[in-house]
């Protein structure tokens, strides 16, 4: 669904090379939200759709569109392009179709029609995040610091709940300013499994919703994913990347699910306050995204063993 909403065109199309077909993907476009009642930045995101309403940030656009200098700092709008312009190729509409992102694109296309593919990839990007990042606070001196070990074979039973979760609440508390990981201890094989099972339990909770579950979940995965964005691999000094340190005042975040973690009351900061705050933030949030990625493909994707933490 994800790599469909922004690449369009059939398999066909795809293997002849059919660039304008593969343009021609759905009709997203920009909404303004202003947040001042929430003392939240406003803020611009791409939606479409209202049954079901679908919502993109300017990262998953970018996955097939060149933004490249057209983002408003501020506030994250792109006023001088629209997502799709299906007249004179590209060009016979009020705004010109926003330039195609060539580095990304043909990629974004090829996930769409090959899921095992998109699955293959992200494993390996996704341990490289978890083996690249760090936490300063966990005793390294010289950043970046991951720290070696692996876990043994993980089984393939599912790990038992460490508590009894309760059904996720939104909060009316979202994080205002960022929010750093305490010194943390090595997670162990255990505390892994916990975090597992929380996630797990959390998950079923949700019964037939599957459209809050989807938002819980994809949440977890996605505040992972902005922890790590700012991973600088020049910056010997500071590196910044999987620190449990997320600003969510800054224009990148902005879209983030504030009802996923919060100060007080949000579902997965109360896991993490209840059984594992005595580990880093950083380390708890990808223990808990891979938990979603095992749930989200039924197994087939277990991260476990390639999970380290400090």
């Amino acid at each position: 669904q994800y790599y469909s909403d922004i690449v369009g065109g059939t398999l066909t199309d795809f293997v002849n090379g059919n660039f304008e077909a593969m343009m021609n993907a759905a009709n997203w476009r920009m909404v303004f939200y202003n947040n001042s009642e929430f003392g939240t930045p406003d803020r611009w995101e791409w939606e479409r759709g209202t049954n079901p309403h679908f919502v993109m940030l300017n990262s998953d656009v970018a996955l097939v569109r060149d933004l490249s200098g057209l983002i408003d700092d501020e506030d994250g709008q792109v006023s001088q392009c629209q997502f799709t312009c299906n007249r004179n190729g590209g060009t016979g509409c009020p705004k010109p179709r926003c330039p195609h992102a060539a580095e990304t694109f043909d990629i974004a296309a090829e996930y769409k029609h090959d899921n095992a593919k998109f699955l293959q990839d992200f494993q390996s990007a996704f341990t490289k995040m978890l083996e690249a990042g760090s936490d300063t606070d966990a005793g390294c001196s010289v950043p970046p610091c991951p720290i070696p070990g692996t876990f043994p074979t993980a089984s393939p039973t599912l790990p038992q709940p460490s508590g009894s979760p309760t059904l996720p609440q939104p909060s009316s508390s979202p994080t205002p300013n960022p929010t750093k990981a305490p010194a943390s201890a090595i997670v162990s094989e255990q505390e892994y499994d916990a975090i597992d099972a929380d996630i797990a339990a959390l998950s079923a909770a949700f019964r037939n919703d599957d459209v809050s579950r989807a938002h819980f979940l994809g949440g977890i995965v996605r505040l992972v994913a902005h922890d790590f964005m700012d991973f600088d691999i020049n910056n010997e000094l500071i590196p910044m990347g999987s620190d449990g340190c997320i600003d969510m005042d800054h224009a990148d975040n902005s879209g983030l699910p504030q009802d996923v973690w919060c100060d007080n009351g949000c579902p997965l900061t109360e896991v993490y306050n209840n059984g594992f705050s005595h580990i880093s933030k950083a380390d708890f949030w990808i223990a808990a995204a891979n938990a979603v990625i095992r749930i989200a493909s039924d197994n087939a994707l277990d991260l476990k063993n390639d999970y380290v933490s400090g």
